[in-house]
């Protein structure tokens, strides 16, 4: 009889030791999870895309016509347009007139150059690429001072002679006007 005591009150003790256990264990683990969540959160804070990561006297900017010092016609609208579409999809600094900007964006198509890319026989030219290099400016207006200035950006589109036709050359014009106002967009919000 004494035996079966002792194999209870072993049990018990057993069993109130594996309850201890995964009460620690269970106390830690909740501790890991809430210092990770809590670590990740302050740690990836500071990584906001939103407008909050912009100074905050910057919230709007003007994207006035560029100006053209080349004899290219046909550049800077689609240029300036396609700068204004990327900077309202963003939506991070809100477009607005020159006279009630926070900053402005302002450049000069400088050179659109055309170079050869492949070759085919009996054609001289397969296929160009068309270079846009422009300066352009990002001031703040609040601040009277220069965020940031690229004398010699430069953005380039491909297009196939398949026609012998401006339509050709216009998908290049489009693709070096798309990454150049990407550029500008990418380097006007990840300044700061």
């Amino acid at each position: 009889m004494i035996q079966v005591v002792n194999r209870r009150s072993n049990s018990v003790d057993m069993n109130r030791r594996a309850i201890q256990i995964h009460s620690k264990s269970t106390t830690h683990i909740a501790s890991v999870l809430i210092f990770s969540f809590v670590a990740i959160a302050f740690g990836c804070s500071h990584y906001s895309t939103s407008s909050r990561s912009l100074p905050s006297h910057i919230r709007t900017i003007a994207i006035p016509l560029f100006q053209n010092a080349t004899v290219e016609n046909g550049i800077i609208e689609p240029l300036t347009d396609a700068i204004v579409s990327k900077f309202v999809t963003d939506n991070q600094l809100k477009v607005v007139d020159s006279r009630d900007a926070d900053s402005i964006i302002s450049g000069t198509v400088v050179t659109v150059r055309e170079e050869s890319v492949s070759f085919e026989q009996d054609v001289d030219t397969r296929e160009t690429r068309l270079w846009i290099v422009a300066s352009v400016r990002y001031e703040d207006v609040r601040q009277n001072s220069v965020i940031w200035e690229d004398l010699d950006m430069r953005a380039w589109g491909v297009f196939e002679i398949a026609s012998g036709t401006t339509e050709d050359r216009n998908e290049g014009v489009e693709q070096a006007v798309a990454r150049m106002a990407d550029d500008i967009l990418n380097k006007t919000v990840a300044s700061w």
